[in-house]
């Protein structure tokens, strides 16, 4: 059995799965079977994984907007997952 996304809101008018990470607009009505997060493709990627579980990535998105400075996971990730690459089969 399929399970729904649980959508959790990011404060600047959207809101984003914890499972799957899809990102939608917050008053968007959305119902949708989840597929679970993709398969990582790197270390970027876990631990966008962990820290989007965990809460840590909400709380630090939250600062960023807050101080307005971005805070560059997107790109840190990016790097990470080019230098620690999982090998793909």
């Amino acid at each position: 059995m399929n399970e729904i996304c649980q959508y959790s809101p990011n404060g600047d008018g959207t809101m984003t799965c914890s499972r799957c990470h899809d990102t939608r607009r917050h008053r968007e009505r959305y119902f949708r079977s989840c597929p679970g997060p993709p398969p990582s493709r790197g270390l970027g990627d876990t631990i966008a994984n962990f820290t989007h579980a965990t809460g840590i990535a909400q709380a630090v998105e939250a600062v960023s907007n807050a101080i307005g400075v971005p805070c560059g996971c997107n790109k840190r990730q990016q790097w990470l997952n080019e230098v620690v690459p999982y090998r793909q089969e």
